[in-house]
C-alpha cells in the first residue's frame, strides 16, 4: 500500500463542531495477526444537491460548513456524476453498481402505484417530441444484488434512513439488504413539508413534536442507530430528502438567509439555503456521535448527491439554486442536471483536503463500498462501476476516463428530449433521438475544458470526432440493453414545443 496520509487533529471545541469520519484501511494489519478490523461505512446521498451548492464546492451563498469540513478532510471529485439526472434511476444504480438501464429504471417513478419490473418502449409520445416513449420500471428487481446484501452477509449491520424511492414492500430497504428502516418512506418528497407534523400518511405513522425539523431528525436516528450498533461494523445508508420540494424550512433560518440575498448572485434562495442549514446540521450530529463513540477513526463517510440541481421550480419568484457555469439542471443529460459533488473522508489513506479530476460516476460506488470492506465483488457483476479505492489511495487515476448517461424521457417539465450523452476526457456528445428533420438523431459536441455551460455545438465543425463518439455511445446502449426509441407516430410538426423544451432547444425545426 502507498503512504499514508494523516489528518492533523483539531482542538476539542472544533472537533465537537466537525464532521470526524476518519477510518483505518479495510485491508490494513491487525497488531496480533487476527483479521483486519472491517471500517465502519456512512454514506450520505442528498436528494437534488447541485454540483455547486455546497462551499467546498463554489456556493458563496449556501452555507454547509459541516459538508465543507468533511471535504477538507478527504477528497473532492470535480468530475464526479450521477448515474442519471434523476432519482430514482440513479439510486437503483447505485445499490446495484449497475447503468440504471439494465434494473429497468429510467424515469423517476418508484413511488407510482403500478408494480412494473421491466422498462418498455411505448410505440407513442407526446405530439410535440420526435421520439416514441420508454416506461421505466417501478420497482428495483429483489433479483439483483445490493451492496446492503452484500455487506449483511459479511457481518455489517446495515441500516436505511431516509428517502428510497425504488419501490413500496416488497421492494423496500428489508427486501434489499436492509435490517433497519426509517421512516419507511418511498414517495419523491417528506409530504407537505419538513416541519412536523409531516404528512406521511401510506407508511406507519412517525412520531415526532411540534417545531421538529424531518432532516435534523434523521441525523438523530442515525445517530442512535451508530450508538446502538458500535460493537460490530456497520453501514448506514442515509438517504436525505433535502433539498428536494417541498420547498419548506425553519421559519427562522429563511429569516436568517433572507438578509443575505445579493440579486447578483445566481444563487439567492433563502428557502433552499435554510434547507441546506438543517441538512448540514444533521450531517454535523453524525459527526459528533462518530467522535464521541470512539468511532471516528473506524469510519469511513461517503457525500454525493443523487442528480444535479433543481433549476426549473420556482420559490419565491427564483430558482431553488443555480448550477452556472454548467448547463441547465436536474431532469436533463446537460451537464448541471448529472454533475454532482463527491466527497469520501477516508484519513489514514485519503490525503486531506486533495482533488481529484477523474470522471467517476455513482456506479462506481458499488464496488468502492465492498473493496473498503475487504468484500469481493459478485462472480457475475458485469462491471458497470470500478472502485475508487485506488485513486483514494492516491494511485493513477486509469480507468475513470469516460461517463456514458441513457435518459429516454421527452419532459416537458424540465425541457428534456429523449437521448443518451457519452464523455470521453474532455469531449462530451449528446445524442437526442430522432430530433432533426428528416428524423434521424441530433447531435451536439462539446469540449468542456473550454465550453463547461455547453454553448457552442462542435458537431458540424468536428464530424470526425462526433461520429466517433457516437459509435462508442451505440456501443455502449447495446451492451447494457437500453431501449432505444423509434420515431414518435403521434408527432405533429405544428404541434407547440412546451417552454420549456423551447428555451432548451429552440423551437421545432421543421
Amino acid at each position: 500500500m502507498n503512504k499514508r496520509h494523516h489528518s492533523p487533529r483539531v482542538g476539542h471545541l472544533a472537533a465537537a463542531i466537525s464532521v470526524l469520519a476518519l477510518a483505518a484501511p479495510s485491508h490494513g494489519e491487525s497488531k496480533d495477526g487476527a483479521e483486519p478490523t472491517k471500517p465502519n461505512i456512512v454514506f450520505i446521498l442528498a436528494d437534488d444537491l447541485g454540483w455547486r451548492d455546497p462551499g467546498s464546492f463554489g456556493s458563496t451563498f449556501f452555507q454547509t460548513p459541516n459538508i465543507d469540513r468533511l471535504a477538507a478532510r478527504g477528497m473532492r471529485f470535480v468530475h464526479a456524476y450521477a448515474a442519471n439526472p434523476c432519482c430514482s434511476p440513479t439510486r437503483a444504480g447505485l445499490l446495484t453498481g449497475l447503468y440504471p438501464q439494465r434494473t429497468g429504471f429510467n424515469a423517476p417513478v418508484g413511488h407510482t402505484s403500478e408494480e412494473i419490473l421491466k422498462a418498455r418502449l411505448t410505440g407513442t409520445g407526446p405530439a410535440w417530441a420526435r421520439a416514441e416513449g420508454v416506461s421505466s420500471a417501478s420497482r428495483l428487481n429483489t433479483k439483483f444484488t445490493t451492496y446492503a446484501k452484500l455487506l449483511r452477509e459479511a457481518g455489517y449491520a446495515t441500516a436505511h434512513f431516509g428517502k428510497w424511492h425504488v419501490g413500496f414492500p416488497p421492494y423496500a430497504p428489508e427486501n434489499h439488504g436492509f435490517d433497519l428502516d426509517i421512516p419507511r418512506w418511498n414517495v419523491p418528497g417528506p409530504g407537505h413539508g419538513y416541519m412536523y407534523p409531516w404528512d406521511m400518511k401510506d407508511i406507519p405513522p412517525f412520531p415526532g413534536e411540534a417545531g421538529e425539523q424531518l432532516e435534523e431528525r434523521m441525523g438523530r436516528e442515525v445517530s442512535q442507530f451508530i450508538r446502538q450498533n458500535k460493537d460490530r461494523p456497520f453501514f448506514v445508508n442515509y438517504w436525505a430528502f433535502t433539498p428536494h420540494a417541498p420547498f419548506d424550512a425553519r421559519p427562522e433560518l429563511v429569516a436568517k438567509h433572507a438578509k443575505r440575498m445579493d440579486p447578483a448572485n445566481p444563487q439567492q434562495c433563502a428557502v433552499m439555503a435554510a434547507m441546506l442549514e438543517s441538512f448540514d446540521r444533521a450531517v454535523g450530529e453524525i459527526g459528533r456521535t462518530l467522535e464521541e463513540e470512539g468511532l471516528a477513526e473506524k469510519t469511513i463517510i461517503v457525500f454525493t448527491s443523487d442528480n444535479g440541481g433543481n433549476m426549473y421550480d420556482r420559490v419565491g419568484g427564483v430558482p431553488p439554486t443555480s448550477n452556472a457555469p454548467l448547463r441547465s439542471g436536474k431532469g436533463t443529460i446537460y451537464e448541471g442536471g448529472v454533475r454532482v459533488p463527491l466527497i469520501v473522508d477516508w484519513p489514514g489513506v485519503v490525503r486531506p483536503n486533495s482533488v481529484s479530476e477523474a470522471i467517476v460516476s455513482t456506479t462506481d460506488l458499488f464496488a468502492t463500498f465492498l473493496q473498503m470492506a475487504g468484500v469481493p465483488l459478485p462472480g457475475n457483476y458485469p462491471g458497470d462501476g470500478a472502485s475508487l479505492v485506488p485513486i483514494l489511495e492516491g494511485k493513477p487515476e486509469s480507468g475513470h476516463q469516460t461517463f456514458f448517461c441513457y435518459y429516454p424521457q421527452s419532459d416537458a417539465n424540465t425541457g428534456n428530449l429523449s437521448g443518451a450523452s457519452v464523455r470521453r476526457g474532455d469531449d462530451k456528445l449528446i445524442r437526442y433521438f430522432h430530433d432533426n428533420p428528416d428524423g434521424s438523431d441530433r447531435l451536439e459536441l462539446y469540449r468542456l475544458s473550454d465550453d463547461p455551460g455547453e454553448a457552442k455545438n462542435l458537431a458540424q465543425s468536428n464530424p470526425g470526432l462526433a461520429g466517433e463518439l457516437n459509435e462508442l455511445l451505440s456501443a455502449q446502449l447495446i451492451a447494457t440493453d437500453a431501449l432505444v426509441p423509434g420515431p414518435n407516430p403521434a408527432f405533429d410538426p405544428n404541434a407547440p414545443r412546451p417552454a420549456t423544451v423551447q428555451a432548451l432547444h429552440g423551437p421545432v425545426i421543421k
